[in-house]
């Protein structure tokens, strides 16, 4: 019943502004996450180091799944999530691959497009999202997250684990936490991470991260 319940709200329009609403940016129940530091000087200085390294990026990709739970109810979607410079994309598609909704993000606002084809730019944009969600969301703190940094990379959270890497992050009421990392690049990045607030869980498993690097970008390039 339950199932029938979940397909039964994927149909309609719900499901895909929820998703937005949490990542601008995976039927995953992860394991056991990594356990708090014991030497939290230690821990910091492996934080900050990871952080200056990501600052190098030029830009980053991730495909996964993710699965919402929800006052309105609940369903699965894929993601493919793009960004570069201060350019951000993340497409969401449901489970056959086919687009609900791609949104843009950039120093000059929004850009939103429904499954409909509507593109909503600007305020009408965040109005849209407000309407829809019921209130407003921090969609320039969703690329930090997605990379397990907080809104100011170079500050460590409260609790890191002893690779220096965050457990949880919090900017009210949105709380992220990780459950599992994969080792990139040489970069620890979140693979499984639950992002929640009040009547509202998204549990999302990163398939496969893609770093950019300066020397891999040179000759410019669009999101």
């Amino acid at each position: 019943m339950r199932g029938r319940l979940w397909r039964g709200r994927l149909a309609g329009k719900r499901v895909p502004w929820l998703v937005i609403s949490v990542v601008l940016a995976t039927g995953c129940a992860g394991p056991k996450g990594p356990e708090p530091a014991a030497d939290r000087d230690a821990a910091v200085t492996s934080f900050q180091d990871r952080a200056q390294r990501l600052a190098d990026l030029a830009g980053w990709r991730l495909q996964g799944r993710a699965t919402v739970e929800s006052e309105q109810g609940g369903g699965q979607v894929r993601i493919r999530w793009s960004h570069q410079g201060r350019q951000g994309r993340l497409a969401v598609s449901n489970p056959l691959g086919q687009t609900l909704m791609v949104l843009r993000h950039s120093p000059r606002g929004l850009r939103l497009q429904d499954r409909e084809g509507r593109t909503f730019r600007g305020r009408q944009a965040r109005e849209v999202l407000r309407q829809r969600l019921g209130s407003w969301v921090p969609v320039d703190r969703f690329s930090g997250w997605a990379l397990g940094l907080p809104a100011r990379s170079q500050d460590p959270p409260a609790r890191l684990d002893e690779r220096g890497l965050p457990l949880r992050l919090e900017r009210a009421p949105w709380a992220v936490q990780y459950t599992e990392y994969r080792r990139t690049d040489g970069v620890w990045l979140p693979s499984a991470m639950e992002i929640s607030r009040e009547g509202v869980q998204l549990r999302i498993r990163v398939d496969q991260w893609h770093l950019e690097w300066p020397s891999e970008t040179e000759g410019g390039g669009t999101v």
